[in-house]
């Protein structure tokens, strides 16, 4: 069924005849006549019979009528919780990083749920930039030089890693050599735990292991600049207000100084 001839049905049961219905309408009442006669056809029931008084509904057409009406109240009330959802700063964010950057996100989202209580995080780890191309985050921080063009960016400057111990175990090694290390490298949260253990040194983004307590940057080698660092999100979610305000936050907070 065309829902569009739904309007024709609504405004002729309302004005009782073609013409006054056209006139509400803006077209003419022939319009009116043939769009309804077509709906009848294809329905291969009457809707409406002609009284001296005018075009009277048909129980046939009080039936489609009564249907048209609840699905239009369920539409308008499904379009307004759309726009709610849109325009409220709550509800589920997911954002996407690699692990290491994912934990130097904590600090930051936890200073943004302080501020924003009804926003709730979800950390999608791995791949970034494939969990927003599958849409299962709305937002990405990612390491790269080139950023998908069809996607919104914003620039956070310079990417550079470091390595870093924990200050008793830099201090017994005279020049720490840069293969020192616990785990294998493919476990990077694990050679940040063997690392804050004393365990040995990790190659760790200079963002996290500056904010450390636990850790010291090792003298050398010196940080080395790996590329740019990008905030990304969906063009789709440009107007969902939760998502911008995340978004805006992570901006600010991964642009101030560690």
């Amino acid at each position: 069924m065309d829902w569009d001839d739904l309007k024709f049905v609504t405004a002729l049961a309302g004005a009782g005849n073609v013409r006054a219905a056209g006139r509400q309408l803006g077209v003419h009442g022939s319009t009116v006549a043939r769009r309804v006669e077509q709906l009848e056809q294809r329905l291969g029931v009457r809707l409406f019979s002609r009284t001296r008084a005018g075009m009277r509904v048909t129980e046939d057409g009080r039936a489609l009528l009564d249907t048209a009406r609840s699905v239009a109240e369920q539409l308008d009330t499904l379009e307004q919780t759309l726009r709610r959802r849109k325009t409220a700063a709550a509800g589920l964010v997911r954002i996407a990083a690699a692990d290491l950057l994912a934990a130097a996100l904590l600090p930051g989202l936890a200073r943004l749920r302080t501020r924003e209580p009804d926003i709730d995080f979800e950390l999608v780890g791995g791949d970034a930039l494939q969990a927003l191309e599958r849409r299962t985050a709305d937002v990405a921080v990612v390491v790269t030089e080139d950023p998908p063009g069809h996607l919104l960016g914003r620039a956070l400057g310079e990417y550079r890693e470091a390595w870093y111990g924990a200050p008793a175990f830099l201090d017994a090694l005279s020049d720490p050599p840069e293969a020192v290390v616990a785990v294998a490298p493919a476990r990077p949260l694990l050679a940040l735990e063997a690392a804050r253990a004393g365990l040995g040194i990790a190659r760790l983004p200079c963002r996290l292991g500056d904010a450390d307590e636990r850790l010291q940057r090792a003298a050398t080698p010196p940080p080395v600049l790996i590329s740019r660092l990008w905030l990304l999100s969906s063009p789709d979610l440009r107007g969902v207000a939760r998502v911008q305000l995340v978004a805006g936050f992570l901006q600010e907070y991964l642009t101030e100084p560690a």
